[in-house]
């Protein structure tokens, strides 16, 4: 009788819930998809965008594509901090590249604001005509999943020939899986161009 009600008691610790505090979820180290803590203690950008400019003096340099990669840690339920390195795309002889801080406001598990800035350093054409200058860029993002975020920003330049160009745009961003296969379409995209030609 006593082997009975050993062994019944036995089964029913092991079927039977586990306290609270034994069922935090330890949080990942690095996630590919960005969440809060607890879930994720770090991680990665990878975004890919399209812009329009809203006032370009002209049709030809309205809209742009920009890479965004980079890493951000959590550092409490609601912030994370990190930074990004990005690649745009303006025109056939417009390129910049350039180093962002980020800061990271989760409004909840999916959720969140994003604002960012930084400086984007020209990739000079040796065709190209006149030279650009390093521009101070800035962006503000509301960012649903790290799939999609629907983004506004701005570019202030000194121009060569002098005085200065303030730019402002507006657009959108892919993030995580949705960056990575845009990404690899476009460049079948361009191979299949280079090709052609």
């Amino acid at each position: 009788m006593r082997r009975c009600c050993h062994v019944g008691i036995a089964i029913a610790l092991l079927v039977a819930p586990s306290p609270v505090w034994a069922q935090a979820v330890e949080p990942a180290g690095l996630c590919f998809k960005g969440r809060p803590l607890p879930r994720c203690r770090s991680f990665l950008i990878t975004e890919l965008g399209v812009r329009y400019r809203l006032n370009a003096p002209d049709v030809l340099h309205r809209t742009g594509m920009t890479w965004d990669v980079g890493w951000m840690s959590n550092r409490s339920e609601s912030l994370a901090l990190g930074g990004t390195v990005f690649f745009g795309v303006q025109t056939s002889a417009l390129r910049t590249v350039g180093l962002k801080p980020r800061l990271r406001l989760w409004l909840d598990e999916a959720l969140s604001v994003e604002v960012s800035a930084g400086v984007a350093y020209p990739v000079r054409d040796p065709l190209a005509s006149p030279a650009f200058n390093a521009a101070f860029t800035g962006d503000v993002g509301l960012n649903l999943s790290d799939v999609f975020q629907l983004s506004g920003g701005f570019e202030i330049q000194k121009l060569a020939e002098g005085g200065t160009d303030v730019a402002w745009y507006g657009g959108g961003k892919g993030g995580s899986y949705v960056a990575l296969v845009a990404t690899l379409l476009l460049g079948i995209a361009g191979i299949a161009w280079a090709m052609a030609w």
